[in-house]
């Protein structure tokens, strides 16, 4: 029987804090907040997620704008199991390989990176939210991840395709590193009979891009690489990109 989802996240974070909090992380919600409202693109709420408890210590009541629940009755499983099938196999992944690259740093480093991606998530009445997700740690000791402050942006509006970005993102001088750093693009010719420009369709589409950006990288029309795109699909069996995409991460 397979596992639920949530049980899986909570043993992933597991791995980064083994024992119970002796505190509560408290904030000044309000100062976050004017931070926050001056750089978000949309709509947001936010949230600090206890890793010992797998729990939030806060969570802004404007999540009830996004996702149509109070901020005294959602739960972070409620969060974890709103999101989308299809994505969860990317959120578990993202999140594990965030927190293997923030256990490698030096201590004095972890609060100088972020993580962003996207996911959809479902609102209360059923409908499904795309959400830019970026995390950061705020609180750890010499062994252990203790707390992170999460910024939950709906981006519905700005994406429409189901390709995840990723990225983590330095800060005082720190590098970023993006889904090519972390994910590089496996060639597929051999396995699936791609041709030249249908492999390199294929690594532009792995990385995010629209039909028309790769039209113009390569100097040719948008109905051109609609057509190797139709043909990529054909080759690998898939039904759509996201599906390209997973089947692409599991050849790794």
């Amino acid at each position: 029987m397979e596992q639920p989802f949530f049980d899986n996240a909570r043993a992933m974070w597991r791995l980064f804090n083994g024992e119970p909090p002796s505190t509560t992380y408290f904030l000044d919600a309000s100062f976050y907040k004017k931070m926050m409202d001056a750089f978000q693109i949309g709509e947001y709420y936010f949230f600090i997620f206890n890793f010992s408890t797998i729990e939030f210590d806060y969570i802004s009541a404007e999540v009830y704008n996004i996702l149509g629940y109070r901020d005294n009755e959602v739960t972070a499983r409620q969060i974890l199991e709103a999101i989308h099938p299809d994505d969860r196999e990317h959120f578990l992944r993202f999140e594990q390989d965030y927190g293997k690259f923030i256990a490698t740093l030096p201590r004095e480093k972890i609060n100088k990176y972020k993580l962003r991606y996207d996911f959809r998530i479902r609102h209360k009445n059923g409908k499904y939210r795309r959400i830019l997700h970026q995390t950061m740690i705020i609180d750890h000791d010499d062994r252990d991840f203790l707390h992170s402050i999460c910024v939950h942006t709906d981006i519905t509006f700005l994406k429409k395709h189901n390709i995840p970005q990723f990225a983590i993102v330095g800060y005082d001088g720190e590098p970023s590193y993006y889904f090519k750093d972390f994910y590089p693009v496996k060639r597929c010719d051999s396995v699936f009979e791609l041709s030249e420009r249908e492999q390199e369709v294929l690594e532009c589409l792995l990385l995010g891009k629209s039909s028309r950006e790769i039209a113009e990288l390569f100097f040719v029309s948008q109905h051109t690489v609609n057509t190797h795109r139709k043909h990529i699909l054909a080759k690998t069996g898939c039904r759509n990109i996201q599906e390209l995409m997973t089947k692409h991460q599991r050849l790794e």
